[in-house]
């Protein structure tokens, strides 16, 4: 695909789903309701409500309440974050497929890095 191409059919971060927090002893987890499927790395998602957990530096878990759907993601510290922001999850939208790649909490925000051929690839693969 062309960078032309490209920058028309991706969105970044187009969809902001406002979250709640509530403390897991000394991490915070993001609980989020979200309204449609979703891709983590190489995990497609249903949409549902999600907890997420910061399990270890540059770690996150991403699961189900029921624990039916579960995958983990490589992290990054987004030092960039606007603390004032709400807590919120953020998507890059290629296609019609929604691409989890930010964490805002209260107090922490991490991204998770994507590139375009990664998506580009993941797509293909299914």
């Amino acid at each position: 695909m062309n960078g032309t191409r490209w920058l028309l059919s991706m969105t970044t971060a187009a969809f902001f789903v406002l979250v709640g927090t509530v403390p897991a002893h000394a991490q915070e987890r993001v609980v989020a309701t979200i309204p449609f499927d979703f891709i983590v790395g190489r995990m497609h998602l249903p949409a549902g409500q999600y907890a997420i957990d910061e399990t270890a530096n540059d770690v996150a878990s991403i699961d189900t309440p029921n624990g039916r759907h579960f995958t983990f993601a490589l992290t990054q510290a987004d030092s960039s974050a606007i603390r004032e922001d709400d807590p919120h999850l953020g998507f890059t939208v290629l296609g019609k497929d929604h691409f989890l790649t930010r964490i805002v909490s209260d107090d922490q925000a991490w991204t998770i890095p994507v590139t375009g051929k990664a998506m580009e690839r993941q797509l293909a693969a299914d």
